[in-house]
């Protein structure tokens, strides 16, 4: 890998606030940097160091446990990680703040940064699980405080122990963050989770801008095999991955990559402290739903959308106290191809999401954008609609592109939910498309 940042040479960092998928971005990074054909590898996500750690600031501090003393050499310590000739990377929770005179980083030593955000709502409850706090409030004071530091016993003069590592809240740590200018790439978890080709191949392009670094198709292939969320916690449960943490009350190992689907605080976070959250960050939380709000809100409207043969779309919104109810800031409405599964109109909205997203955040970041109250009426779906599979019959006179939209609509990849009936039989049905009509499997 050779260097191609023609600049003073200086640190990229990767930065999140505590459990928002910075491990998660590593693993991606390092496969694509330190992997010959992007099969993940813990041993390789190991390259990508933490900061502050102790050995970064040997012979720049006499006492550890002085945090003034620390922070009056946060500059001067990546100025000497700087005299290696190296364009690298380091991970960070630290909030990007000025102490006094003391500025954890400046533009001299930064070459750019990858910041990691996450939902509030599923990071409380990541917090709460990873850190053993007892309860929701606790974890709630700890997302909320302004001054809330981690990090561990300075008494321990291991090399890689981690200094006292200041958080704040989530919405201080991520302003702090995004107004940084320069080389700045925003990733969100969820977007991640909902398409992560898209992202990986974000991130390839933003490393590309430092390393010269061939980076194939079958690579970022592999990348987004290996590095999935289920991949990476398989690899942890078969003892491959050294961050595990230990639960505080009973000393048990504890999984790391625990709590991360999407939307997984629905299940966790009673509506109360749903709504606190929203209140405290409404402005910095987004939601993408795969509709043409106000019509449409709740679970998986496309499948409805396909089989009633109306319009689809997908809007930006506020997020709210309630679901899919918040103000608007874009949209895009459109017809979906015919015919199609709603498995293949799910990988198309995606698309959209993503799309509009990418075209349309920094101006609602500068408020170029401002959102508008949703238009009254609308419709909602509960995903208590779908788990039931639907029962289709199959009469002399039925019109073949009703059937066609029923069974497809009831289609997700592999998963059928519906049956079809003719006379006393009845099966599960599962259907793709090819340019010459309908496959049944």
């Amino acid at each position: 890998m050779n260097k191609r940042y023609n600049k003073k040479i200086m640190i990229i960092w990767l930065s999140s606030y505590p459990k928002s998928g910075n491990t998660w971005v590593r693993s991606i990074i390092s496969s694509l940097l330190y992997s010959q054909d992007g099969s993940h590898d813990f041993k390789k996500m190991e390259m990508i160091e933490q900061y502050p750690v102790r050995k970064q600031f040997l012979g720049l501090v006499s006492n550890f446990h002085n945090i003034k003393e620390i922070k009056k050499n946060w500059i001067n310590s990546q100025e000497k990680i700087n005299l290696d000739g190296k364009v690298k990377f380091f991970k960070t929770h630290h909030v990007n703040c000025k102490i006094g005179s003391d500025a954890f980083t400046n533009n001299e030593n930064t070459a750019g940064t990858i910041y990691v955000v996450r939902d509030p709502r599923n990071v409380i409850t990541s917090l709460k699980y990873h850190f053993s706090i007892n309860s929701y409030e606790l974890a709630k004071k700890m997302l909320f405080s302004v001054d809330q530091a981690i990090g561990t016993n300075l008494d321990d003069n291991s090399s890689n122990t981690n200094f006292l590592t200041l958080i704040g809240s989530w919405n201080t740590h991520y302003n702090s963050w995004k107004n940084t200018k320069k080389n700045f790439l925003l990733i969100r978890y969820e977007d991640l989770l909902i398409n992560p080709k898209e992202q990986v191949e974000k991130i390839t392009i933003y490393l590309k801008k430092f390393f010269n670094v061939d980076i194939s198709d079958k690579k970022i292939e592999n990348v987004i095999n290996t590095t999935s969320f289920e991949s990476l916690k398989k690899m942890e449960n078969n003892g491959l991955f050294s961050e595990s943490v230990k639960d505080k009350t009973t000393g048990d190992k504890k999984e790391f990559f625990h709590l991360g689907p999407y939307n997984d605080w629905k299940k966790n976070l009673d509506n109360s402290l749903a709504e606190e959250i929203v209140d405290k960050f409404n402005k910095n939380s987004v939601n993408f739903h795969p509709a043409p709000l106000p019509k449409d809100r709740g679970w998986y409207p496309h499948i409805h959308q396909i089989r009633k043969d109306e319009k689809s779309g997908v809007t930006l919104h506020v997020i709210d106290e309630k679901l899919d109810t918040g103000d608007i800031w874009v949209q895009k409405i459109f017809k979906l191809p015919f015919p199609l599964t709603s498995g293949v109109a799910h990988d198309i909205l995606k698309k959209e999401i993503v799309q509009i997203f990418n075209d349309n955040w920094n101006k609602i970041l500068t408020s170029k954008i401002k959102p508008k109250k949703q238009k009254k009426g609308g419709n909602f779906y509960s995903k208590y609609d779908l788990e039931t599979p639907e029962k289709v019959k199959i009469e002399n006179g039925s019109k073949e592109d009703i059937l066609i939209r029923k069974i497809a609509s009831r289609n997700f990849w592999e998963k059928s939910f519906i049956k079809i009936q003719i006379g006393n039989n009845e099966k599960f049905v599962h259907l793709e498309f090819s340019d010459d009509g309908i496959l049944e499997d």
